[in-house]
């Protein structure tokens, strides 16, 4: 028995995606994401909530 060399797809950015399907299936356009361990400082958090809002309002 040799090494799985199929391609495929495991933890996160499997996961993500299959939320994002459900997410636009139940009527959501626009899907964005921040990961809060790429996040060091408040005002990223703060700039990506300020823009993912002008999103929705847009």
């Amino acid at each position: 028995m040799g090494e799985d060399l199929r391609p495929h797809h495991k933890g996160r950015a499997s996961d993500d995606k299959s939320r994002e399907r459900l997410i636009r299936h139940a009527g959501i356009h626009y899907v964005d994401r921040l990961d809060v361990q790429d996040t060091t400082q408040r005002s990223e958090v703060e700039k990506f909530v300020t823009d993912f809002l002008k999103q929705l309002g847009g």
